[in-house]
């Protein structure tokens, strides 16, 4: 009986947890930002740096990803533009400041984006 209560008490705790971070979740929005990375070239904005970025501007950052936009061709060839984004979930109240340093909502990427695995 006492295991059945302990259970019980434990699946009431993590349900609690998960619609804590539902709700915090539904306060927060995803901004991006070019990595102005070209084709055969190691330039552009770095992770760290896009991060910072946001961080200058008194921006929690929650979370942040790689990603490539999508539904769009890029034209093989050095010195040509890669596609790459980093994107961000922050706090809504943030989205204005973010804006202000500039990031876009990743709403506005018509085209859409895809996530993938962060190269240096």
């Amino acid at each position: 009986m006492k295991k059945r209560i302990i259970i019980f008490g434990l699946l009431l705790t993590l349900l609690g947890c998960k619609q804590e971070l539902s709700e915090q979740l539904k306060s927060t929005t995803e901004v991006y930002i070019s990595t102005n990375q070209l084709q055969c070239e190691n330039n552009g904005l770095s992770l760290l740096e896009s991060k910072n970025a946001l961080r200058t501007a008194d921006i929690q950052v929650i979370d942040s990803q790689c990603a490539i936009i999508s539904g769009l061709m890029y034209a093989a060839g050095c010195g040509m533009p890669t596609g790459r984004i980093y994107v961000h979930r922050i706090l809504l109240d943030d989205q204005l400041k973010a804006e202000q340093s500039g990031f876009t909502t990743v709403e506005q990427l018509a085209e859409g984006y895809q996530y993938v695995e962060c190269v240096p």
